[in-house]
């Protein structure tokens, strides 16, 4: 049987209750299971049950209605508990690296989650009600099997940083050119063979990382990109950079491997196929 540190659960539970009651660490003990109740977490806020080795969770977690941040980061779950709605008051839930193939529909009843992370799953559909969370800033749904996403995550126009790399889309959804807020977009990973012209229009934009993907060529829209901090173009069939990536005015970080070889570049850089000036 693998090892589970039950004597670490207690001690961190009373070491939480004497210290910080409002924090509860039980990461990377080897738990299969909670059992519960673990003592009296009615006032603990933030709880992290990371890197074990979960593969349910109990219907209790449902009612500690004070937490504000919970992380079930890197277990083996397959599905959450439905009573995970009563969890109104959370502002950050961390689900990335785990088993799941669906969310529950009430998930959408978490309005006050800013931060969602989803990534290294095994999704392939989300639920519409995702659109509900119009207070999200940070959205990670990177490494799934999302081909298709609900045109409802149009609605999170609060979010700065948005995650689709390796999602297997083969177009950008065109909801995502609502999404005025956003300053971080990745869509690395995935079977894109074009790149549309109003991601231009998205110019708080400081970071974008479309690598491994089919591109032939950029729009030359996205010259209006002027924010832009970081450019991540690695591992495209592009044989040639526009003029216009030399002429943006933030642009510090340039990865590109074209025919003139692989680029990891710096402010003052020559482009590819020019002599240094």
């Amino acid at each position: 049987m693998p090892f589970q540190d039950f004597h670490g659960v207690h001690q961190r539970v009373q070491e939480a209750a004497e210290r910080h009651p409002a924090v509860l660490d039980l990461t990377g003990l080897g738990l299969e299971t909670v059992a519960g109740p673990l003592g009296d977490l009615a006032s603990v806020r933030r709880l992290n049950l990371a890197s074990n080795r979960l593969t349910s969770l109990p219907e209790w977690l449902g009612y500690l209605t004070a937490l504000r941040h919970l992380d079930l980061t890197g277990n083996s779950l397959s599905t959450l508990p439905e009573t995970l709605n009563n969890l109104t008051s959370l502002n950050q839930l961390h689900l990335g690296r785990n088993r799941l193939t669906a969310l529950p529909e009430n998930l959408g009843d978490l309005t006050a989650l800013t931060h969602l992370y989803l990534h290294e799953n095994q999704l392939t559909r989300l639920p519409e009600t995702l659109g509900n969370l119009t207070a999200l800033r940070r959205l990670s749904l990177s490494c799934n099997r999302l081909t298709v996403l609900p045109d409802r995550l149009g609605d999170l126009t609060a979010l700065t940083y948005l995650n689709l790399s390796d999602c297997r889309l083969t177009a950008v959804p065109e909801w995502v050119a609502g999404l005025s807020a956003l300053t971080h977009l990745d869509l690395g990973g995935n079977h894109l063979t074009e790149l549309p012209e109003w991601l231009g229009n998205l110019t708080g934009l400081t970071h974008l990382t479309v690598s491994s993907n089919r591109l032939t060529a950029l729009p030359d829209r996205l010259s209006a990109l002027t924010a832009l901090t970081d450019l991540n173009l690695l591992d495209n069939p592009l044989d040639d950079l526009p003029e216009w990536v030399d002429e943006l005015p933030a642009l510090t970080e340039l990865k590109f491997r074209g025919m003139y070889g692989y680029f990891d570049c710096e402010p003052g850089f020559p482009m590819p196929g020019e002599s240094s000036r």
